[in-house]
């Protein structure tokens, strides 16, 4: 989806999914959905997704029922290049991929009824497509709760997520920073197309 800085929709991934899952439901059918994120540039892409559009589209794949996770590039030849031609590009779906493994445990677990609720306070309430700006996935593994939300709009935006789950703090992972829960819920800062895992 992303072909050039005009032509950039990450929400498409949030379409796509909704598309094969619906068309499964349809079929009656209940299968593995690996979800496949662009990450090269060239062959009429103008340019590579950023660090920040690749993380949120993975994690957009996975909020909305992705159970695999690979990535489309090229070897590169010209001005069309894969991955690994530019180190920084290379250096950030390894960061992605280190923190999916570090999630592993967390995301192969099925997932508990989604209460969550989320209220946006201020910035976009919808994305390019009309979907909700920040999308969630509760998970939950050895007695801990995870939450899994994405901002798939290009505005930040300030919300209050409600999960329902009693927690005094919740650690923000991959950011080193704590919040503060009352009343089962807390508030948080998203900049465009960022992502943040919440655990308590």
């Amino acid at each position: 989806p992303i072909r050039s800085d005009e032509d950039c929709e990450v929400a498409c991934v949030t379409r796509d999914m909704k598309l094969v899952g619906d068309d499964l439901r349809r079929a009656g059918r209940r299968a593995p959905i690996w979800a496949i994120i662009q990450d090269f540039e060239g062959w009429g892409w103008q340019r590579y997704p950023t660090a920040a559009e690749t993380r949120v589209m993975t994690y957009l794949a996975i909020i909305h029922g992705a159970t695999g996770m690979t990535y489309y590039t090229y070897g590169g030849t010209g001005k069309n290049h894969g991955v690994t031609h530019d180190p920084q590009v290379w250096a950030a779906l390894k960061q992605i991929a280190r923190q999916l493994a570090d999630l592993h445990d967390v995301l192969v677990q099925r997932d508990p009824p989604q209460r969550q609720q989320i209220r946006i306070q201020s910035g976009p309430p919808t994305d390019g497509l009309g979907y909700p700006a920040v999308s969630t996935l509760l998970k939950e593994h050895e007695g801990r709760h995870y939450l899994l939300a994405a901002n798939s709009s290009r505005g930040a935006v300030r919300a209050r997520l409600d999960t329902g789950v009693e927690t005094g703090q919740v650690q923000v992972m991959f950011e080193d920073r704590q919040l503060a829960a009352t009343s089962g819920g807390w508030e948080d800062g998203f900049a465009p197309y960022a992502v943040h895992v919440y655990s308590g």
